[in-house]
């Protein structure tokens, strides 16, 4: 559907609009963003240490310097500001985001619905160009609208995720950034065996306050522990791993101390790869970004390549293997001397899901709906996918013959978001 025939949609569907801040629209005030300024970690010349990168290496946008406020009306949240989980649906007849009315595009989403004798059919064009364009805090406001209309938020509305591809992206969009990863991590706890795969993209590498606002965003919607769950779905090993990432315990972000590297990297090949996999889980899991990295290319330099010895022991657990793999290859000089970490690694990930045979769509689906959220980091993770495999994620999707229709349209129209 072109954009011409989408406007012309939304403005046969709102009504006259009422200007912000009239007695109809009493205002509730968001706060701004509060910009908090990340700890530089000065990787400098230090005895035996690789001097790689020469310029400071900025941290993750996975760890914001300061713990939630959940009295706030947002929060940050792997990066982005998204609204607070913890506070109640807005009134009816109030203006949650200052400038916007949310029964604009509720109307136009409503009239996608075209259904008949109780058989349910959607027009997912007027879906996806509206849930597309919205960002975050607007996706709140029209769920929020859309409960005082009718008794259920905007994921619940809308088609039921279950039916085509297209359908999984729309229930994804309407959820919000926190809410889907609140679900993934429902899902992949759920039925006949644990999701790892997804658990430790939702969990690994993240800060001690996203796992915070994850676990109380989690108890909120399903009245449950997601540690009690993650812990009743997994064993041994891997039980272990994912207890200490729950814990959010993960160090506080300062200068790197070579001293404690050294003892990291002695420790851990003292130990031996597989023998011990408590002292690795310990490194990757708890010390910050910088040291984790620091700590790779200081066993590289002493020993041998980290990262091949981890996925050529035998003797690891498979899920710990692959999720210290993740953590390392999400911080490891080479692969992140320049924006958000991980961009590299993302974008590998994301060609391995349009490469799948098994569970492609809800991989793909997840991976580049989380990764659309945040404009900054999408663009980082294409041009590291067009520098890695010589075309544009673009052009991958489209090359793939089993990517198409309105699937493909939506997928599409996140990754241009960047």
């Amino acid at each position: 559907m072109s954009r011409e025939i989408h406007n012309a949609l939304y403005s046969e569907s709102q009504s006259e609009p009422r200007a912000p801040g009239s007695p109809a629209y009493p205002q509730i005030q968001v706060p701004e963003a509060t910009t908090y300024p990340s700890p530089v970690i000065v990787v400098g010349p230090a005895p035996g240490f690789p001097t790689s990168p020469a310029s400071p290496v900025p941290h993750s946008p996975y760890q914001p310097s300061r713990s939630p406020q959940f009295n706030d009306a947002q929060v940050v949240y792997s990066g982005i500001l998204v609204p607070n989980p913890e506070a109640p649906p807005a009134p009816s007849g109030t203006m949650k985001v200052p400038g916007y009315f949310p029964e604009n595009d509720y109307a136009l989403l409503k009239s996608a619905k075209k259904g008949k004798f109780g058989v349910e059919k959607w027009d997912e064009e007027i879906l996806l160009r509206t849930l597309v364009d919205l960002n975050a805090h607007q996706i709140d406001a029209v769920s929020d609208y859309c409960s005082a209309m009718t008794g259920k938020t905007l994921a619940q509305f809308l088609p039921e995720k279950t039916r085509i591809n297209s359908c999984g992206v729309i229930h994804a969009l309407a959820l919000g950034p926190l809410g889907y990863d609140v679900e993934l991590a429902r899902e992949s706890t759920r039925g006949i065996g644990t999701d790892e795969d997804c658990l430790i993209e939702l969990l690994c590498g993240h800060s001690n306050e996203d796992i915070e606002i994850l676990k109380r965003a989690y108890t909120k919607r399903y009245s449950l522990s997601l540690e009690k769950e993650v812990k009743g779905d997994t064993s041994g090993e891997a039980r272990s791993f994912f207890e200490i990432v729950l814990k959010g315990q993960r160090a506080i972000p300062q200068p790197i101390d070579y001293e404690a590297v050294e003892r990291d990297v002695d420790e851990m090949h003292a130990h031996g790869l597989g023998r011990n996999t408590v002292v690795f889980c310990q490194v990757f899991i708890n010390r910050t970004d910088a040291h984790i990295a620091a700590v790779i290319d200081r066993y590289g330099q002493k020993h041998t390549s980290l990262s091949k010895a981890i996925k050529a022991c035998k003797t690891f657990n498979p899920d710990v293997k692959n999720a210290l793999v993740y953590i390392l290859q999400g911080v490891k000089t080479k692969r992140n001397k320049q924006g958000p970490l991980g961009a590299w690694r993302d974008a590998k990930f994301l060609e391995r899901a349009v490469a799948a045979k098994r569970n492609k769509s809800q991989t793909l689906v997840y991976r580049i709906v989380r990764a659309s959220w945040d404009p900054v980091r999408l663009q980082a993770i294409k041009e590291a996918y067009a520098q890695r495999y010589g075309k544009t994620l673009e052009e991958r999707l489209v090359e793939d013959k089993s990517i198409s229709g309105t699937y493909q349209t939506i997928l599409l129209e996140l990754i241009k978001k960047a």
